[in-house]
């Protein structure tokens, strides 16, 4: 105890600067997690009183709400498929493509990189009036060329192509850490390369990419997390009209926490089951991380 209160006097100022942050982990990611779990295992009524102690939301995920269940994880699986190897091939492209000096490409980054820095509430409000049916911009020069109207959004045909497409404007998050690492890779390989015959395409594959692996293993991790909780653009543009395209996982657990009466419990076990299906999928890339160089590995 009194080694402990020569630390605490010693290191008190130092503590009292991080406290801000501990207390703000308890207050809104601990304390709020282990209720989630606790109402996981109740059924809760209205006033949020717990009550039926068991396993009966998980249950229900599998036998009475299976159907809908099901499409949820389907759609986002689906989701997860597509949207992280697209904006990653393509934020990488992009970030190979600008990763020269010349005139204006300073400003072309700006330019690539301005969407992220949009709110989510204006993007969707843009997106929305682009993309209308009858008097959004797109089809207004569909129209000019002779094409028929698009329905975007307002179909389940076209919405979840729509919805990827959309996500595409976003790349540019993903080319700024692209760049970074970029402009790490020692110019003395490419002149060793170069003083081999090499041609561009083989310093792509066996200098550019292998030097960029780090960037890979970040962005992979972060876009398996990220989409699996796709929500805000899609609660924007979820509609009857394309509900089963864009009825995502977290779409579907929102629904169930706010929009029935005494939903919470299970919607708490929906959240567990996301959290287990992230924590899964990103354990099994950190333990088959050996593809990753890292800078002693090239000494």
């Amino acid at each position: 105890m009194k080694k402990f209160g020569r630390y605490i006097r010693k290191e008190y100022l130092g503590m009292l600067f991080v406290m801000p942050v501990i207390l703000g982990l308890i207050i809104f990611t601990f304390v709020p997690m282990f209720k989630s779990l606790h109402d996981s295992f109740h059924d809760i009524d209205i006033f949020g009183k717990a009550s039926n102690f068991g396993f009966q939301n998980y249950i229900k995920m599998f036998t009475d709400n299976k159907v809908e269940f099901s499409n949820s994880l389907l759609a986002t699986v689906k989701y997860v498929l597509i949207a992280i190897p697209l904006t990653m091939v393509l934020s990488f492209a992009l970030a190979f493509l600008l990763n020269r000096e010349m005139k204006g490409i300073k400003l072309a980054r700006v330019l690539c990189y301005v969407p992220v820095v949009i709110p989510t509430v204006v993007n969707g409000a843009l997106w929305r009036t682009i993309t209308t049916s009858e008097i959004g911009y797109l089809n207004l020069v569909f129209k000019a060329v002779g094409l028929p109207n698009y329905t975007f959004f307002e179909n389940n045909d076209t919405a979840f192509q729509s919805f990827i497409f959309m996500g595409l404007f976003g790349v540019g998050s993903g080319m700024i850490l692209w760049l970074s690492q970029l402009k790490n890779i020692p110019k003395t390989l490419y002149e060793s390369a170069d003083l081999e015959g090499a041609n561009g395409f083989q310093k792509l594959i066996f200098i550019t990419i292998p030097m960029c692996t780090p960037t890979i293993f970040y962005t992979l991790i972060t876009n398996i997390i990220g989409a699996f909780q796709v929500f805000d653009l899609a609660y924007m543009f979820h509609t009857p009209l394309n509900e089963k395209s864009l009825d995502f996982f977290v779409l579907y657990i929102y629904e169930q926490a706010f929009g029935r009466f005494g939903g919470m419990g299970y919607a708490s076990a929906l959240s567990w089951v996301l959290f287990l299906i992230i924590a899964v999928l990103s354990a099994l890339v950190f333990k088959t991380n050996k593809w990753v160089y890292y800078g002693e590995d090239f000494n």
